[in-house]
């Protein structure tokens, strides 16, 4: 697979700082949302700018939801060989499986025996699948995204402050080309019974929004995919041209709008974790709901959705995508986090076990660290600034390009 785009005849993107729209809602046009206004749009019963107009009125819904005309799109090709053999004789079945036996797991540090003990036994049930088995640190995930994407990419990998942003954004992108596993997640399940060969993708469910009955995000920690699957394609798209504008609240807002229009912006679903619709759990639920045709924030079920479900519309588009299985999370199935494909019965990972822990082991005589503990998402709603204002990105300079990514397959 191989990630291009067209040589910069002007050297890097334009990056100026950001002309924040909370600035411009509160000083040009003095109608940025107040207290009544908030609270109204946290409503699960309210939760949009048109249905809560009466306590926000139209200027600030209108000036989120707007054009900015100051941004130039940038194509990058993106090759993908094998993501579809049936494409040719369409619609025929896929005979190769989509999913390529790779597993790729991500921490920030090497995991050794010595030191993390019980996370080794962890990483020890995905060596003994019978896969081929990869392993990526903080550094190695950096010279990945290096070697293999285009300067942007890099640029906005390290523009985002250590912490669970970052860990977010490392994994995302490694997954572009396949899929994912975070350490603590055991393997409990056989992975070639489990993933059949017209199986282009899955992943848990996530919790968000549960207490409304509208989870809309899926959990990035147990995550297979074919290579350069739509899925990833969108959400790649979204996080690095968030992140690149230095996103914050009310731009999530404002892309989230252009897909789904005016009257669907569910306000309410963003503002209950802003820093998941950014990366992580919600945006790979956006991107999901995007490539199956759905609203970006629609409720998401769980079980296998198939790509040939009967109807001929987008009939190709949706073979790109290929069946697509979520799987059920359950907090307390057996007396543990597992997650399960219930319409086979199978158990296929679990977390969250009880006892784990992934402080590493301290000998006697060795030195205690120094090293300052990395800022976790929820700090960054700390204070009087919306989400994104303070604490998420190391600088506020932000490009005026765009990037649209484009699939060629091979």
């Amino acid at each position: 697979m191989r990630i291009s785009e067209p040589t910069r005849a002007k050297g890097s993107p334009v990056t100026k700082q950001k002309n924040s729209l909370q600035m411009d809602l509160r000083r040009k046009k003095k109608c940025e949302p107040g207290w009544i206004c908030n609270r109204c749009l946290q409503s699960v019963y309210y939760g949009s700018f048109s249905r809560c107009t009466s306590t926000c009125g139209r200027c600030a819904g209108d000036t989120i939801c707007g054009e900015n005309e100051n941004v130039a799109k940038v194509q990058i090709e993106v090759e993908a060989k094998g993501l579809m053999e049936s494409m040719k004789g369409f619609p025929t079945q896929v005979v190769k499986q989509r999913i390529p036996r790779i597993i790729h797991q991500t921490y920030f540090e090497e995991i050794t025996i010595e030191k993390h003990p019980q996370l080794f036994r962890l990483q020890n049930t995905w060596k003994s699948s019978g896969w081929e088995y990869r392993f990526y640190t903080d550094e190695t995930a950096r010279r990945y995204i290096a070697d293999n994407y285009p300067q942007r990419f890099v640029e906005v990998f390290d523009s985002i402050y250590p912490g669970a942003y970052k860990v977010e954004s490392r994994s995302l992108r490694a997954t572009f080309y396949f899929h994912c596993i975070k350490v603590d997640v055991m393997l409990n399940g056989n992975l070639d019974n489990f993933i059949s060969s017209d199986l282009g993708f899955f992943a848990p469910i996530d919790a968000v929004g549960a207490f409304a009955d509208e989870q809309f995000c899926i959990w990035n920690g147990l995550l297979g995919s074919a290579p350069a699957h739509p899925v990833l394609k969108n959400v790649i798209e979204w996080m690095v041209n968030l992140v690149s504008k230095r996103g914050d609240l009310y731009d999530i807002e404002r892309g989230v709008c252009h897909l789904a229009g005016h009257d669907s912006l569910e306000s309410w679903k963003i503002r209950a974790e802003p820093g998941l619709v950014l990366s992580g759990p919600c945006a790979l639920g956006l991107a999901l709901n995007i490539a199956l045709g759905n609203k970006p924030l629609q409720r998401i079920r769980t079980g296998l959705l198939r790509w040939n479900d009967g109807t001929t519309k987008d009939l190709e588009s949706k073979n790109s995508v290929g069946n697509v299985m979520i799987l059920l999370a359950d907090k307390n199935d057996l007396g543990a986090f597992r997650f399960s494909d219930s319409e086979r019965n199978i158990l296929l990972a679990s977390t969250d076990l009880q006892g784990l822990t992934k402080t590493p082991l301290r000998y006697e005589g060795e030195k205690p660290s120094h090293e300052k503990p990395k800022p976790h998402y929820s700090k960054s709603t700390q204070g009087h600034q919306i989400w994104g204002a303070q604490g998420v990105y190391s600088d506020d300079m932000a490009t005026n390009e765009e990037i649209v990514l484009h699939l060629k397959l091979m």
